[in-house]
């Protein structure tokens, strides 16, 4: 993906073209965010995932 934004950045600059530019950008940064924002389900489940265990290593000295 990276390789066609420079592709199309490139393109949209040597023509001089700012609308295809901005397009090129605003889907750039559309993308990104996608991307960032499918990541965070699974950063959730490991921080629930370390969350639990040092429960329950709390609980078993208390108990223990």
């Amino acid at each position: 993906m990276m390789f066609f934004f420079l592709l199309a950045s490139h393109e949209a600059i040597s023509t001089g073209n700012p609308e295809i530019l901005s397009l090129v950008l605003q889907h750039r940064d559309f993308q990104r965010g996608s991307q960032r924002l499918a990541g965070i389900p699974e950063l959730l489940d490991e921080l629930n995932a370390v969350s639990l265990s040092r429960g329950w290593i709390l609980v078993s000295l208390l108990i223990g």
